[in-house]
């Protein structure tokens, strides 16, 4: 779940917080692609600096997830002061 969700943010162009590697490489993406998870542990979070609100979609079926992100077609970089 965390991998799709980091490769759904990063193509979207959303801000990557914090993400960290799985230990061992996976075989469900490719390497650099992965993003872990763990209570109390290491973490996977992202910022929204788009000038929009943005949904985040998720859908499960025979053993696939798709996830897909949706804001406005006129999203704009917040300025940093």
């Amino acid at each position: 779940m965390s991998s799709t969700l980091f490769n759904a943010v990063d193509m979207n162009g959303i801000t990557i917080v914090e993400r960290y590697s799985h230990s061992r490489r996976v075989p469900y993406v490719p390497p650099g692609k992965d993003a872990t998870v763990s209570w109390w542990g290491p973490d996977f979070s992202f910022k929204n600096e788009l000038s929009h609100p943005i949904l985040i979609r998720s859908k499960a079926k025979d053993g696939r997830l798709a996830i897909r992100i949706f804001t406005s077609e006129s999203v704009h970089t917040r300025q940093k002061n």
